[in-house]
């Protein structure tokens, strides 16, 4: 018991910790922006990155969809989600403009990968499943 309470404890670390890291990462894109006066690039590469991954997630559906029996999305979403992680990493190769907005575009892509894992986290909550259990903090009866 002790062993599952520390997974589930290094899964809860290890995505708020990646969350961190995004918002980190998204907060520097955007001072760097406004530091080279390339404000517009900001709507511009979110926009971008919110188009490419709703596109991303409906086409691995699509694709995908005699393959897959339930509607776990998850997986999909991991997938689209690496996608643009690596395309913020691929923009450290380019010169100051191309890496501007491939990575804007890279958090535009991450930010609606977020928002699609948590509705299906919420929906998943509202239908009675739960992925992670629940289990009590304290075995031990109170003295």
């Amino acid at each position: 018991m002790a062993i599952e309470r520390l997974l589930i404890l290094g899964h809860k670390a290890f995505k708020f910790s990646l969350i961190a890291l995004f918002a980190i990462s998204s907060a520097l894109d955007v001072t760097a922006a406004i530091s080279l006066n390339r404000e517009l690039m900001i709507p511009l590469g979110l926009f971008v990155g919110v188009a490419l991954a709703d596109f991303l997630k409906e086409s691995s559906q699509d694709f995908y969809q005699s393959m897959i029996k339930d509607e776990n999305n998850g997986t999909q979403l991991w997938g689209v989600g690496l996608f643009f992680v690596l395309l913020k990493l691929v923009s450290l190769c380019f010169n100051v403009q191309g890496r501007l907005l491939l990575s804007l575009t890279g958090d535009g892509g991450l930010m609606q990968v977020l928002w699609l894992m948590k509705e299906m986290q919420q929906t998943q909550t509202a239908d009675g499943w739960e992925s992670v259990p629940q289990t009590p903090m304290s075995t031990y009866p109170d003295d």
